[in-house]
């Protein structure tokens, strides 16, 4: 599994964010568990980013970004709006780092690529050096965030295998979203909208990624199932296999992650009407 160039993707993108000392080089050594590849791999600067072209299990190649920790990056007011749309263009999967309670910096990115619809999971990579073992950072973390950060220590390796096992059922949230746009369901196969009920008092702009998709897919002879969010379980339930694609709102990506089977690709249309512009960029 993993991008292929027909696709047009060379490696799946995985972005680590971090402050000074957050243990981003060092959480991805453990995570290859491959340090002569590490070694060898290419080591280049561009505009301060460190990028590794690595390999994980499950995936294949990835191209690894870590991003720089100067903490004066960090600093409240100090996130510019082309960076942050930059990282967002560069990004598959985004790993943000907490390492103390002071998280407004990490905050700012995790809440972007949230809206943004691409995945990102919360880590606590130095739970080592923690006296409670991260347990008190992680409640605040979960409060903050929603969603339950993964404990990880390079030192003890523990918690490694869980995240490499959260990157790899993250891929299929990211590889959906190249589903539509390039040939990835065609003729004859189950895609399922997630759509909210509010969709009845949407203005006509806000509904036109949904109807985009929705003419994309039929022009390729899919079969199109649609549901509201709280009704997914009962339609998963009837259905014979699951769908190939499941395609939702980003408010609703957790809740259809938690419950979609593992055979199917999740997306959202925010990704989607993304990569529309800018394919549409590239064709004028």
């Amino acid at each position: 599994m993993g991008f292929q160039k027909g696709n047009g993707m060379d490696h799946f993108r995985v972005s680590l964010f971090g402050r000074h000392n957050s243990g981003k080089s060092a959480l991805i050594n453990a995570l290859t568990g491959k340090p002569s590849v590490l070694e060898k791999a290419l080591h280049h600067r561009d505009f301060g980013r460190v990028y590794k072209n690595l390999a994980i299990d499950g995936i294949g190649e990835i191209s690894f970004i870590e991003i720089p920790g100067t903490d004066n990056m960090w600093k409240r007011g100090n996130f510019s709006q082309d960076a942050l749309a930059a990282s967002v263009r560069d990004t598959d999967l985004a790993m943000v780092l907490f390492r103390e309670a002071d998280m407004h910096g990490e905050l700012i990115w995790f809440d972007y690529f949230r809206k943004a619809g691409r995945p990102v999971i919360p880590v606590i990579s130095r739970v080592d050096a923690l006296g409670d073992g991260g347990k008190v950072l992680a409640r605040i973390v979960e409060q903050k965030t929603g969603q339950k950060p993964l404990c990880v220590s390079v030192m003890t390796g523990d918690g490694l295998q869980e995240l490499r096992d959260e990157i790899v059922s993250r891929f299929s949230e990211v590889f959906g979203g190249y589903a539509v746009k390039g040939e990835l369901v065609g003729e004859g196969e189950r895609v399922l909208l997630v759509i909210p009920r509010e969709v009845r008092t949407a203005a006509a702009k806000e509904l036109l990624p949904h109807f985009k998709v929705f003419c994309e897919l039929l022009s390729r002879k899919c079969l199109v199932l649609s549901c509201v969010p709280e009704m997914l379980p009962d339609i998963l339930e009837h259905l014979t296999e699951p769908p190939k694609l499941i395609i939702t709102d980003v408010e609703y990506l957790d809740k259809v992650r938690e419950l979609k089977p593992s055979e199917s690709m999740l997306t959202s249309y925010s990704v989607l009407r993304e990569d529309c512009g800018a394919e549409a960029e590239k064709q004028e």
